[in-house]
């Protein structure tokens, strides 16, 4: 049996409605042109600029995937990594390499600040998002003392001279709050603490 062709001229494909295949009868149907080709074609991509790299383009930079994963990770395509893990390109640092020759923490300075040996501290007191004033907890608040004026244990107890071990609390601020876990009162009011040794903090606590 005799298969028919598409009737318009070069097209050898078989037959499938009013004498066009299948391709010309879609773009009839579609286009009301059996001629018209819609379809882009594909661009030739260029190969690789990296010297020496017969690999066609991936469209990073330039580069193929090998060399563009050499760009990301050590941030030069042209680099030959030794053997195991790369350490960190910056100076005495010593982390692991993540990207472009950089540790996670270079790294993120460097996208973030656009610099990898920029420092920002972290916002602390009453610049930080997690101040709490007033409000604050029995152990925010003993944390804020410490941050201050250092650990009881670097001063004199206040009763007896000798070595201070806690940071004691008088008792006196009228706007106190009381912790319900700890069982005892405390104030954001960091005058009203004083160091003292263990024995005169409880005999101090003791007092009517």
């Amino acid at each position: 049996m005799t298969t028919l062709t598409c009737s318009i001229d070069g097209c050898e494909r078989a037959r499938k409605a009013r004498g066009w295949c299948a391709t010309h009868w879609a773009r009839w149907r579609k286009h009301g042109d059996v001629n018209v080709n819609l379809s882009p074609k594909r661009a030739v991509k260029p190969p690789c600029k990296a010297e020496g790299c017969d690999r066609i383009s991936r469209g990073w930079h330039g580069w193929c995937g090998k060399h563009a994963s050499k760009a990301r990770y050590y941030g030069d395509p042209s680099v030959e990594p030794a053997g195991g893990r790369n350490i960190c390109i910056i100076d005495e640092c010593e982390k692991y390499v993540v990207s472009r020759g950089l540790c996670y923490l270079h790294n993120t300075r460097k996208r973030v600040h656009g610099d990898p040996h920029v420092v920002q501290a972290a916002p602390s007191g009453e610049s930080s998002h997690h101040w709490k004033g007033p409000e604050a907890t029995y152990s925010s608040i003993h944390y804020r003392i410490r941050k201050l004026y250092g650990s009881a244990e670097n001063h004199d107890c206040i009763d007896c001279g000798g070595m201070a071990a806690q940071w004691s609390y008088d008792g006196l601020d009228p706007e106190q709050r009381f912790d319900p876990d700890k069982g005892c009162a405390y104030t954001h009011n960091l005058e009203h603490y004083a160091p003292r040794c263990i024995p005169c903090h409880v005999a101090y606590d003791r007092q009517d």
